[in-house]
């Protein structure tokens, strides 16, 4: 059963044009199997929408965010209290946060990718 929502008319043959180049019977069957083909397409672009995201992405992303805000409240003590260490240990969380980040990133962006190392 080939679905009639797939953007694929079935009933736009017109005889003057195609006439001569291909039969009626034939442009049906390139219908259906365009729509066939766009069926399965979607079908997997649904499953990839409801997969949602990894559990370990949530969690590298929920600990960098948790870096990026402790950063900010050190560098603030290291300023208020003029501490060198906490100074320290605020670019060692952002230097960390920025890794962790950076690594998220390019691995979904060169996951898909024809010539991935993933």
């Amino acid at each position: 059963m080939v679905r009639s929502d797939t953007g694929f008319s079935r009933y736009e043959y017109n005889e003057l044009i195609l006439g001569e180049y291909i039969d009626i019977k034939d442009y049906l069957s390139v219908i259906d199997q365009c729509s066939k083909i766009a069926e399965n397409v979607y079908s997997e672009k649904r499953l990839a929408d409801n997969k949602g995201i990894a559990g370990y992405k949530k969690l590298l992303s929920i600990i960098s965010f948790g870096m990026m805000a402790s950063f900010l409240v050190l560098i603030y003590l290291a300023i208020m209290k003029e501490n060198l260490e906490y100074e320290y240990s605020a670019y060692g969380l952002l230097i960390s946060s920025l890794v962790i980040f950076t690594s998220l990133t390019l691995y979904e962006s060169l996951r898909n990718s024809k010539n991935s190392v993933f």
